[in-house]
């Protein structure tokens, strides 16, 4: 027996294995599709912190993974940067890992600034990357933090930042190993 409730009535329905069965292979639905909502802020570096990333050109950089986001089906709500690094605050789709997102995210746009000679003195992105997962409530919030990255670092280096990123989220890191 299966109850199945509507807004103000509760209607039993009794289907056999067999009739679900079929009813399953008609829609062509076979299981229930994965629904997930998992924030994260993803935060890297240029090797070996090197200021090249010029703000007057950051606009170009933020759309750019914007769009390479989407191009993975995730949906990014927030990108910034400063001059040496780059936040991104997305949601990851099922089908993709945090690592192939973040890899394919830094490689694509790796190659996008040296081929379109975006930043001059752009040599790479460092190997490493920092994520965290975030509640959906406090997305505005954050977003607002990442779009303001300028704003922020009149306070705090890059160095600072991370750092305060990795205590509060109870990682454990060595600071030489951030640079």
């Amino acid at each position: 027996m299966v109850k199945s409730c509507g807004m103000g009535s509760i209607a039993t329905h009794i289907y056999s294995q067999a009739h679900w069965a079929r009813l399953l292979l008609f829609t062509g639905v076979s299981s229930m599709a994965a629904y997930t909502q998992i924030l994260y802020h993803i935060v890297w570096s240029t090797k070996d912190l090197k200021g090249v990333l010029s703000l007057d050109r950051q606009g170009d950089l933020q759309r750019f993974i914007m769009g390479k986001t989407h191009d993975k089906d995730c949906n990014a709500i927030a990108v910034g940067g400063y001059l040496e690094h780059i936040h991104v605050l997305t949601t990851v789709h099922p089908d993709i890992s945090l690592h192939d997102l973040v890899d394919y995210l830094k490689q694509t746009t790796e190659n996008w600034i040296i081929e379109n000679q975006l930043f001059p003195d752009f040599n790479g992105w460092q190997d490493g990357y920092g994520a965290f997962t975030c509640s959906w409530q406090k997305r505005g919030p954050l977003s607002h933090y990442i779009e303001n990255q300028e704003y922020q670092h009149h306070c705090l280096t890059y160095q600072e930042e991370i750092e305060e990123m990795l205590t509060k989220s109870g990682i454990n890191f060595t600071a030489a190993c951030l640079t």
